[in-house]
């Protein structure tokens, strides 16, 4: 009976829409697809929600977090996670340790 309910629960997915190469267009592409593909998932995006909503076509199961902050490629790990605390990856982690 517990296999039952674990088959047909729904799984959140945290997506950091603004990390990566081509972001946040490579990454909502990917998440349109998962919607598309499984039926089982709920995806929020973090990020700044209007270059987010530019690539968006999924409208159900998913929701963005707007984030005005972006941790870079070329920002020190340590001063960037003290210094940018709207940064999309920080509220990522904030939100899975229960602190959101």
């Amino acid at each position: 009976m517990a296999e039952d309910k674990r088959e047909n629960a729904m799984h959140v997915i945290a997506v950091d829409a603004m990390g990566g190469d081509n972001a946040p267009h490579a990454i909502v592409e990917g998440v349109n697809q998962a919607i598309a593909d499984f039926k089982d998932i709920e995806i929020q995006l973090y990020g700044d929600e209007a270059k987010i909503k530019t690539y968006l076509t999924a409208n159900e199961r998913v929701s963005i977090v707007h984030t005005d902050e972006k941790i870079n490629s070329d920002d020190e790990p340590a001063k960037a996670i003290r210094k940018k605390k709207k940064a999309s990856n920080k509220l990522i982690v904030r939100r899975r340790n229960g602190k959101y």
